[in-house]
């Protein structure tokens, strides 16, 4: 795959047609959908979709998503800032007003996200500034040469380490080719210095080009595992009768061994007068070596995650990022001398909003799971003990006690 040749971290997509489509995610990499209009009567796909890639174990999130704007945070290690990524796509270079109305909105964030870390800009953005080969320029070019200058970002299309030409080659029906530059990349100035390269690659069944950033000596900060757990591989448990007979002659020979050692040893520890207590204790503790040593053996060991939190889904877990990033500025803002009352009060609001969206998102959320545990117990309530015994586990979340017949 291109990406992992590419060494790639986060990478942003436009036009997915992929409507509700979540099958992209594996084992390297997850995907997280953005927005992407239902089909219409008589379509069989979508049009200028959005999503991202992510590689598994770097720390990030959707931070972000609306029409034709997608973004997300990666945090960094080394105490270094965290990038938010904003991906967008614009309409054709002719609908100016489409363009005003998405470069407000991207001002918006940038603005935003620009207090917290630095900011990269990428996208389909629909308009010519002879860049990389392309030798026209619109007026779609010139306002956004314009609105990146406004919000300190610099196009690294226009700069020397920018190699390859033309983001899109189109072929036509003669047999010929038109050649443009209409994908950018735009890096707030602090990143300016740590651009390593931007290539123009190869099309990846796609007009478009395959478009990466490298910034030197910046490292995406990894999860933390803590939450991991190592337990048996019970899955290689034996199912026949042979391979039972192997299982427990593993665990025949290495109990034989263990009792001639531990009678040596009580035998010693007797001799030095060792308390009966502290000799009980070694012979547990010797036996259960020797058990996880055949069951090492046997079946191996694997990691596995923390259980599951039905309550915490994907529009929750948005949700609370979002808080998240809410509760960062409100303290910056609260921190900073230049701050002015309007500032203060507009950072207090969105805390608040963030918040309460989180809390409504939370109730409907209960009030689901509630419905979820009714639905599964009437389906089974034939079962009485099985009933009661369900119910137990939610009540209490209920407002009014609820138990079962006396005679149970």
């Amino acid at each position: 795959m291109e990406m992992d040749k590419e060494g790639v971290t986060l990478g942003s997509f436009c036009e997915t047609c992929v409507y509700k489509n979540g099958g992209f995610s594996d084992t390297e990499w997850a995907w997280s959908s953005g927005p992407e209009v239902q089909p219409g009567q008589g379509q069989n796909k979508t049009s200028r979709g959005m999503g991202t890639l992510t590689r598994r174990g770097c720390k990030s999130a959707t931070i972000h998503v609306s029409e034709n704007l997608m973004a997300s945070r990666l945090e960094m290690g080394k105490g270094e800032l965290p990038i938010y990524v904003v991906g967008c796509h614009f309409s054709h270079s002719s609908d100016a007003g489409g363009h005003k109305e998405l470069w407000d909105r991207i001002e918006v964030l940038v603005q935003e996200y620009a207090e917290f870390g630095h900011v990269v800009l990428v996208g389909d953005f629909n308009s010519h500034t002879k860049a990389n080969g392309d030798t026209t320029e619109d007026s779609a070019g010139r306002r956004m040469i314009k609105r990146t200058g406004k919000m300190n970002l610099q196009v690294v299309n226009h700069m020397p380490v920018c190699e390859g030409l033309y983001s899109r080659v189109l072929h036509l029906g003669d047999g010929s080719t038109l050649n443009t530059t209409i994908d950018y990349v735009c890096v707030s100035k602090e990143l300016v210095g740590r651009v390593k390269n931007m290539k123009l690659g190869q099309q990846l069944g796609s007009d478009h080009k395959f478009v990466t950033l490298r910034l030197a000596g910046m490292e995406p900060k990894k999860e933390d595992r803590m939450g991991m757990r190592e337990v048996w591989r019970t899955e290689k448990l034996p199912v026949t009768q042979e391979d039972t007979a192997s299982f427990v002659n593993t665990y025949q020979k290495l109990m034989d061994n263990w009792i001639g050692q531990t009678k040596t040893l009580i035998h010693a520890m007797e001799a030095v007068a060792t308390e009966a207590t502290r000799i009980a204790d070694i012979v547990e503790w010797s036996f259960q070596a020797v058990f996880d040593q055949g069951s090492d053996k046997e079946l191996g060991t694997k990691l596995v995650g923390p259980k599951a939190t039905p309550m915490l889904n994907s529009a929750m877990r948005m949700l609370n990022d979002h808080r998240k990033v809410c509760e960062v500025n409100l303290k910056r803002v609260a921190a900073r001398c230049t701050s002015t009352s309007d500032d203060r009060a507009q950072a207090v609001r969105l805390y608040r909003e963030s918040k309460q969206a989180l809390f409504k998102a939370t109730t409907r959320r209960k009030f689901e799971l509630e419905q979820q545990t009714f639905r599964q117990i009437e389906e089974k309530q034939a079962d009485s003990k099985l009933f009661w015994a369900r119910t137990k586990r939610i009540t209490g979340r209920m407002k009014t006690g609820i138990k079962p017949p006396p005679r149970w």
